[in-house]
């Protein structure tokens, strides 16, 4: 069993005034005037019980990064993206811990944002490796406003699954 759930904006970005704007149009690829570049991606936990969470954060990439998957994403070339950055949201119940921590990013399937693949921090890489207790983090993993009903993130953005505050 797959849950979805998704971060609308980076941390850095919550609440702030500052001007934004979807390069391409893509609202996955976000520009944030003096704060920098941001990809949207899939940090994909594992739960007891076969549940996978999916959760839609934002990556923090350098410009060039930004360049390379604004100019890959609707092309063939996207199933070879792969992007460095650091994570730009506190995914709970990991907090601080994910918050700025270096990943890769890469495409597993086509349809579907590039997925965190790794770290160089070791407690980074142990959060992607384990699989946690299910109960445990559906009840402290609280990213914000779920998406609209019947939705789940796909490639270009859009919201198609909603995502349970609470494992049934």
């Amino acid at each position: 069993m797959r849950i979805d759930t998704r971060f609308p904006v980076p941390d850095c970005l919550a609440g702030v005034d500052t001007a934004l704007r979807h390069a391409g149009g893509l609202r996955a690829l976000l520009e944030a005037d003096g704060v920098g570049c941001f990809v949207r991606c899939l940090l994909p936990l594992q739960l007891t019980g076969g549940v996978t969470l999916v959760v839609g954060t934002w990556l923090r990439v350098a410009e060039a990064e930004f360049g390379r998957a604004q100019a890959s994403w609707e092309s063939y070339d996207y199933e070879q993206l792969v992007l460095a950055g650091t994570l730009a949201n506190a995914v709970p119940p990991f907090g601080e811990h994910l918050l700025h921590a270096p990943v890769l990013a890469g495409v597993r399937d086509r349809d579907e944002l590039p997925y965190v693949t790794g770290s160089e921090r070791p407690g980074v890489a142990r959060i992607l490796a384990t699989t946690w207790d299910r109960d445990d983090v559906l009840g402290r993993a609280d990213p914000g406003p779920a998406p609209p009903d019947g939705y789940r993130t796909g490639a270009g953005g859009e919201v198609r699954s909603r995502w349970p505050h609470a494992a049934g």
